[in-house]
């Protein structure tokens, strides 16, 4: 017998706590998807993914339109194999894959998804610039280039704090709140919304606009930060 939703709630999400609005839905879709492994929610969400991701290349206002809304569906499964995951961890029931390694998984797949994105985003937008603001070649690219490297660099460093520093960075209580909020003002961890909305415009070199900037500032604001608190 599945547990009531608030009790699920304490199950699936991490500390018990809600982090972010969206899981106010996925609880829902959690509940109905209990009975399959992590995995498979896993695998959906990514082919999804990478199917969004391949249409933007299409560059026409509803291809694009298509493309963020089947990428806004696969963020949001996205959320839901790792509520899965820790259901079953909780209650000892056999998973494909241990929660840690399901966690790279999804990793792997973020990463893969956002640099699709990005990189069909920048040639959907080359071939067919249509009403954007930008209508030099070398500028898209250019622009293209800046959110790609910098998100890559943004997404490399938790790994090499993984592997070169074994996790042992020293905590900076005032760091993190100044990293928090600066993810919170610029909405970083909303990309699949701001995604969607500019596809609504129609006009997604906003979207790498906004996003070569943040990453770049987010980028070196980490590098830092490591650069004074390890040894």
């Amino acid at each position: 017998m599945v547990e009531k939703l608030s009790e699920l709630k304490k199950i699936c999400f991490k500390n018990g706590k809600k982090d972010r609005y969206i899981r106010s839905f996925t609880i829902l879709l959690t509940k109905l998807l209990l009975k399959f492994d992590p995995i498979w929610i896993t695998s959906l969400w990514i082919i999804l993914g990478i199917t969004g991701a391949i249409l933007f290349v299409k560059g026409t206002y509803i291809w694009s339109l298509i493309a963020a809304i089947i990428i806004f569906i696969s963020y949001t499964l996205d959320y839901v194999d790792g509520q899965i995951a820790r259901y079953k961890k909780f209650k000892r029931e056999k998973m494909v894959l241990t929660l840690e390694k399901g966690e790279i998984l999804d990793w792997i797949g973020s990463w893969g998804v956002a640099l699709l994105t990005f990189m069909t985003i920048t040639f959907g937008l080359l071939f067919h610039p249509g009403n954007s603001f930008i209508q030099h070649p070398k500028l898209i690219l250019l622009i293209g280039f800046f959110v790609i490297s910098s998100y890559s660099l943004k997404e490399l460093l938790p790994l090499k704090t993984i592997l070169i520093y074994k996790n042992n960075i020293p905590s900076n209580n005032k760091g993190k709140k100044m990293y928090s909020l600066w993810r919170k003002i610029t909405f970083i961890d909303y990309p699949n919304e701001i995604l969607l909305i500019t596809a609504i415009i129609g006009h997604l070199e906003l979207y790498l606009i906004y996003y070569s900037v943040i990453y770049t500032i987010l980028w070196n604001i980490k590098e830092v930060k490591e650069l004074f608190l390890t040894k």
